[in-house]
């Protein structure tokens, strides 16, 4: 049975436990506890003692702030305005001032059953997520013990059977929104209804994700050889486009020769798919939604998951294999080729052997 690990900056003395921490090269001991946690206490007060904290432990705004602070270099501007926007709403809801170590799981469960009777439990579940990512580093740190959100039950959270568009579905959205009447008040000019069904035709041709669209670049796509360049999270790919995807990329091109595709960066393509989610009232119309219907459909015709992880991306089979969805005919058609030939009828082979007995 393996040992269960102790805090940092605890050891064992005899029966107890002691707190330690290096102070100008030596190690400095503290007095002996009974449990683990104790030390663990001592070790982050004198921690904090030789950090120079104003002899407090670290509080809600102090694991903030270190989470920005080894987290702003490594990810995106997009990700750290995510952190700040929950930040806030864990502000609201402890004071700034509280040590981590002074948050329990009851605290958490009052915080989560307050959100639900204002926001979904998808958005509370992003709530815990971003605090359990203050007690995380915290932990590292040693100045946490132990992660209270593990041990609270997020919200159920009830999504939709469907996440994947048929090619009928997008035929009516994109007819829809190129049959919209345009408005002055939303775009310049009479087109720009139009470009954006292109921008929703794009996604549905690619199975890109809606930050590798903001970054591709006009010199990225070669209409001679029909490729474009992806530049994705996991690496860069170079994916192939049919015709229909060469005649929608011709128009976003225009006459430029440089510069980005989708100018605005990831918060103009969020925009352009959000006005039609409500406009069309289709909630589904997101580019996660569009990915995942191009690797369905790769799926569905027969393509080998190593190709339609490629395709989309990924770093692994695991994750291409969602897109394989079995259905209620599929399953059938299995089993029906399980069946056994069936026996041809006459009498059997044991009426025939030996004589009959009187």
């Amino acid at each position: 049975m393996a040992k269960k690990r102790l805090p940092r900056g605890v050891s064992r003395s005899g029966a107890g436990y002691r707190a330690w921490v290096f102070i100008d090269g030596k190690k400095i001991y503290g007095p002996t506890r009974t449990t683990p946690k104790e030390a663990g206490l001592d070790a982050m007060k004198m921690r904090a003692k030789k950090e120079k904290l104003p002899q407090r432990l670290m509080t809600l705004k102090d694991g903030m702030d270190l989470l920005i602070q080894r987290s702003e270099k490594r990810l995106s501007k997009h990700t750290m305005r995510w952190y700040r926007g929950h930040f806030k709403i864990l502000l609201e809801a402890w004071d700034p001032g509280t040590p981590l170590i002074k948050i329990t799981p009851a605290d958490i469960e009052r915080f989560v059953e307050v959100r639900l009777t204002k926001v979904s439990g998808m958005t509370v579940r992003k709530d815990l997520r971003a605090l359990s990512r203050i007690f995380t580093i915290a932990m590292k740190q040693g100045y946490a013990l132990e992660n209270p959100v593990s041990r609270v039950d997020p919200p159920r959270v009830r999504t939709p059977k469907r996440q994947w568009f048929t090619r009928d579905e997008i035929v009516s959205i994109l007819e829809r929104i190129r049959s919209w009447e345009p408005n002055s008040k939303y775009y310049k000019g009479e087109t720009g209804h139009l470009a954006d069904a292109d921008l929703i035709e794009l996604a549905w041709h690619t199975g890109a994700r809606w930050g590798e669209l903001s970054r591709v670049e006009v010199k990225d796509i070669d209409f001679n050889l029909h490729r474009i360049w992806i530049r994705g999270k996991c690496g860069d790919r170079e994916l192939p486009i049919n015709d229909q995807c060469t005649e929608v990329l011709k128009r976003m091109v225009g006459d430029r020769e440089d510069g980005p595709l989708i100018p605005g960066g990831p918060e103009e393509i969020s925009r352009r798919f959000k006005r039609w989610r409500l406009r069309l009232d289709e909630p589904r119309l997101n580019a996660r939604a569009l990915r995942h219907s191009f690797g369905s459909h790769l799926a569905a015709s027969g393509i080998p998951p190593a190709t339609v992880a490629n395709l989309m991306g990924h770093t692994s089979l695991a994750m291409a294999m969602k897109y394989f969805h079995t259905s209620g005919k599929d399953a059938q058609a299995a089993l029906h080729a399980l069946t056994l030939p069936t026996p041809p009828k006459g009498p059997s082979a044991s009426s025939d052997s030996g004589p009959k007995r009187s």
